[in-house]
């Protein structure tokens, strides 16, 4: 192979030995692959198209083994690596311009026991491959809105979906999981096992390492639900908001109602006089938008955040907003983040996320 650069962790450049890469290609069960391979521009394919960021190289590993050579190989050379699972990010942080991306689409398989209604989860899985495999059984876990969202970051971040009004977080359901750490080492974390390890996990995102499996409670729910949309016209958005507060007040914990505001899509159950109007809806959320739709989603966000709690869901962070907004995240729960990540990622080796800095006391 030919020499390559790599952006380090100090953001430098850093010219890596055609050698050294055939020494880490002959290591791997998986392959590497080059932004002249076929098959590149799939792999860092994201669900945000406004990101535009091209690594140097991409890892596609096919086992544990081969994260584990391939953090020992990130490590010992201080790169940058970013981690792929479904891609679905808001932020990108699937992608880092330069560095390393280990994508594990290549590790997608799902197990259920039905059992013991429990599924073990590859990294690479999206929420539509759980749901396949779990509701051959009437199962399901607690997993999200989009099928093409990765089963990974969800979980990570904490999770929530159609089912959470019902049984909780995702995390709520995670029961253990596989995770190679920053010094190579697979480790197990559950309640039982690395406690601290797995409390951090539940909802610290991918700050601790590289998790290769979930195992996920399974509930007996479908394979047949009631679903649907109702749409009106924008301009009864106070008397349809006032709706769905009665309607969460006093619905069952089996409803879930998302309400959401939009351009109507070319839709065949919508009259076509009202396509591409706003429409207020109580239904599954979908986005897309042109330049000034995006401007009104930031000017309707600068508006209502003066009404906001302080908080906000880690997942759903933006590629531009400041790391005040990830300890806003976390609040009391921050410094004991920041003191497990001392423990499990001292370097900060994992840091292409919404990062925790890790909490290093003085000898």
């Amino acid at each position: 192979m030919a020499q390559i650069r790599i952006t380090g962790l100090g953001r430098d450049a850093r010219d890596i030995p055609g050698e050294t890469l055939d020494a880490l290609a002959a290591r791997l069960e998986g392959t590497l692959i080059f932004p002249d391979d076929e098959g590149f521009a799939e792999a860092i394919l994201i669900w945000n198209g406004m990101i535009k960021k091209q690594p140097a190289l991409v890892v596609r590993p096919s086992s544990t083994k081969d994260v584990v050579q391939t953090v020992d190989f990130v490590r010992d050379n201080e790169l940058v690596l970013s981690i792929k699972g479904g891609g679905h990010n808001i932020a990108g942080l699937a992608l880092s311009d330069g560095g390393i991306t280990l994508d594990m689409s290549g590790m997608r398989a799902v197990e259920v026991d039905v059992e013991a209604r429990l599924a073990r989860v590859g990294p690479g899985c999206t929420l539509g491959d759980v749901d396949q495999a779990t509701q051959v059984h009437g199962l399901a876990s607690t997993l999200g809105f989009v099928s093409a969202t990765g089963v990974a970051g969800l979980t990570l971040g904490g999770g929530f979906g159609y089912l959470t009004r019902r049984f909780g977080w995702t995390v709520d359901d995670l029961e253990e999981v596989e995770i190679v750490t920053v010094d190579g080492q697979v480790r197990c974390a559950s309640r039982a096992d690395n406690d601290d390890l797995f409390w951090a996990l539940r909802g610290g995102g991918g700050n601790f390492g590289v998790v290769t499996e979930f195992v996920l409670r399974l509930h007996a729910v479908g394979p047949q639900v009631t679903a649907g949309i109702i749409a009106w016209p924008a301009s009864e958005a106070e008397a349809v908001l006032q709706l769905y507060r009665r309607t969460v007040e006093s619905s069952p914990r089996e409803l879930t109602t998302v309400v959401l505001r939009r351009n109507a899509p070319p839709a065949p159950w919508l009259p076509e006089a009202a396509h591409g109007t706003p429409i207020q809806a109580m239904a599954r959320p979908d986005s897309g938008a042109d330049d000034a739709n995006r401007e009104w989603v930031r000017s309707a966000w600068r508006a209502l955040k003066p009404y906001s709690t302080g908080g906000n869901y880690v997942n759903f962070q933006t590629e531009e907003e400041a790391d005040e907004r990830t300890f806003e995240s976390y609040r009391d729960n921050y410094q004991r983040l920041a003191t497990i990540k001392a423990k499990y990622d001292p370097s900060n080796l994992f840091r292409v996320n919404r990062n925790i800095r890790p909490l290093l006391r003085a000898a």
